[in-house]
């Protein structure tokens, strides 16, 4: 599927700097996003959630109300999409420990009892739409298949009783 919406032909020297500049303003909002809101969230399941949220699931356009009164909507979306796939990476970097914990963060912070919310995580699959669009099928299967295996853990672990955010380790 497509790649960075801010992504042309090979500029030539008058596009150049639009290019250049959409690119840096990009930039820019990836930073504002990070600073002023992903850094609030303490998991990056957490930031993944939100991330996805802001994703229209018909038509694939992110939208944030802060960065759009900010930036341009293109570069806003793409700023999104950014952090989007970044996350997704750190998460699938993640050692399956480290996943339990940070997924336990999120499942504990939420609204929802934390054994509720895990039961429905399982049942529904939720994880599956946390995803960016364009990410490979490779990657996509890898982190289901994690997110699966991590709430299995987690599972396990809360029926044994260590179920603590940040409790025993796999």
């Amino acid at each position: 599927m497509g790649g960075d919406p801010l992504n042309t032909n090979t500029p030539t020297s008058g596009d150049e700097s639009v290019a250049e500049r959409l690119e840096s303003d990009v930039e820019f909002a990836v930073q504002d996003l990070n600073r002023r809101t992903l850094a609030t969230f303490d998991s990056l399941v957490a930031r993944l959630v939100y991330l996805s949220s802001t994703r229209d699931y018909n038509s694939g356009v992110y939208y944030h109300d802060g960065l759009a009164m900010r930036f341009q909507p293109a570069v806003a979306g793409a700023a999104l999409l950014r952090c989007h796939r970044s996350t997704v990476s750190a998460i699938l970097e993640l050692p399956l420990p480290d996943l339990v914990d940070d997924l336990d963060r999120y499942l504990t912070s939420t609204a929802e009892e934390r054994d509720k919310a895990l039961g429905s995580w399982q049942k529904l699959r939720a994880y599956q739409m946390l995803v960016p669009a364009d990410l490979d099928g490779l990657s996509v299967d890898l982190f289901i298949s994690n997110m699966k295996v991590a709430l299995a853990v987690l599972r396990l672990r809360v029926q044994s009783g260590n179920g603590a955010a940040g409790g025993s380790r796999v």
